[in-house]
């Protein structure tokens, strides 16, 4: 249904205008057409069926039918996407997933009506490809501005194809991301301090800890309270990643996942790359936790660490290969009000 476009000022008769229909009857038709307009606010906030954006800034591309967001840099409302971005670690929805609703009718090419909530007459013809039918659409992941009948990975619900021609705006405003967060943080893999370098038979030991930097202390240390499990040999320093330490501990923390990528022998002639085991990392609510201090099982390599990356880009081979450890968890997240 087009809605009528409201005039700010009636074009009025000018003393000596002719006297033709289409000259007198303008007015009118002006006055008409701002009635109408009058009437179909009224009618949608009276019979409540529908909330609608009036007179709002789109891209020119956006076309009826489609999803649209809000687009704070640009000031107007754009085609919507699934889509997430990763800030500092934290896997989050973009803007471009937070649908506001739906192009009900446009204006001009840049100015259009937009439905926000409930039910209204809007053709989907051009937010989908073939023929829409009856049912539960979604934002597309792949392509702005579209709706999909089945839902994608990143899932916002959008709307309810009723199949009379009508469609029932329902958007999802609990963000698909807000459900759980997907965190991937790189851990240090370095004693927080000095260690001695040992050789095969011995253990390692951190000489001198130091919590002012990110990297593994002795499970005893002070820092930890006393909060290390039986068995531990080393604690993750926390305390100096601020992002890490932020988001611990996980829920549920079952959710942990630690990958490391290593040389097995000196010289870097094989890589190991995989996830590992619960008999050497342990994870509870007071942090992570190694549970071996052997000659090449802590969560460093031999040589402590104090091989520069450098090294392993150099044309000399064969070449050390440095230890890195990736720390992967789904983090949820849940909502009071």
């Amino acid at each position: 249904m087009a809605v009528p476009t409201w005039r700010e000022a009636i074009s009025h008769i000018q003393y000596g205008a002719a006297g033709r229909a289409a000259s007198v009857s303008g007015p009118d038709r002006e006055l008409e057409s701002n009635v109408q307009y009058l009437k179909a606010v009224f009618d949608a906030a009276s019979l409540a069926e529908a909330m609608f954006l009036w007179h709002q800034t789109v891209h020119p591309d956006t076309k009826i039918g489609q999803p649209v967001y809000w687009n704070y840099t640009n000031s107007r409302f754009e085609p919507a996407l699934a889509a997430v971005e990763n800030v500092a670690g934290v896997v989050a929805a973009a803007d471009s997933a937070d649908v506001a609703g739906i192009i009900y009718t446009k204006e001009s090419s840049t100015c259009a009506h937009i439905l926000t909530l409930g039910t209204a007459e809007v053709a989907l013809t051009e937010a989908v490809d073939g023929t829409p039918v009856a049912g539960r659409y979604y934002l597309s992941a792949a392509d702005e501005g579209k709706l999909v009948a089945q839902s994608p990975p990143a899932s916002v619900l959008v709307l309810r194809n009723l199949g009379d021609g009508r469609v029932m705006m329902m958007p999802s405003h609990r963000l698909f991301a807000q459900d759980h967060q997907h965190i991937s943080l790189e851990l240090a893999a370095v004693p927080a301090g000095d260690c001695a370098i040992i050789g095969p038979g011995n253990v390692h030991v951190i000489t001198t800890p130091n919590t002012a930097i990110a990297g593994w202390l002795p499970a005893t240390h002070a820092s930890f309270g006393g909060t290390a499990p039986a068995g531990a040999r080393f604690g993750y320093n926390m305390a100096a990643d601020a992002i890490l330490s932020s988001l611990w501990p996980p829920i549920p923390i079952e959710a942990v996942l630690l990958e490391m990528m290593r040389s097995d022998t000196v010289g870097g002639q094989r890589q190991v790359y995989g996830r590992v085991s619960s008999d050497l990392v342990q994870f509870d609510t007071n942090g992570i936790w190694w549970m071996s201090n052997c000659y090449n099982e802590a969560p460093w390599p031999v040589d402590c660490g104090t091989v520069s990356s450098s090294s392993s880009s150099s044309s000399a081979c064969p070449s050390t290969i440095l230890m890195s450890l990736i720390l992967s968890f789904v983090r949820m997240t849940f909502h009071t009000g």
